[in-house]
């Protein structure tokens, strides 16, 4: 299994998060998941970069590739589609996770708001 990955590699590929809020990688466009497969997986993007270019992968469709995808893309080599399984998928969580922190934060905003007693569908009885 190949694992080029540094630190700071892990902190451009959205491992340190705290500082900004990168682009939900469901919004990506082409351009930008060639630019994330050069900078986390510098290797496979030599080797791979044309066939995500050539299928036109965007973040929409690189959240939901799976080994058979890749194999469709023509990445015959088995461990090299499960290490860019890994890689796509730890970036799915990742995202998925900012997704669920922010979801949070504006619960708890919308929470600490008074409801006023017209809005308050408990006492809001008018139908």
């Amino acid at each position: 299994m190949i694992n080029s990955m540094n630190s700071n590699q892990n902190q451009q590929c959205g491992e340190d998060l705290s500082s900004r809020r990168p682009r939900p990688v469901f919004f990506w466009s082409n351009g930008e998941v060639m630019k994330w497969l050069k900078r986390c997986c510098e290797e496979y993007y030599e080797l791979y970069g044309d066939k995500f270019l050539d299928g036109e992968i965007t973040g929409r469709s690189l959240i939901r590739i799976n080994d058979e995808t890749l194999k469709r893309m023509g990445i015959e080599n088995g461990k090299h589609r499960d290490e860019i399984a890994r890689i796509i998928l730890k970036l799915k969580l990742k995202s998925d996770m900012i997704e669920i922190k922010d979801l949070e934060r504006k619960v708890q905003t919308y929470q600490s708001q008074p409801t006023p007693a017209n809005c308050n569908p408990v006492l809001n009885t008018k139908s």
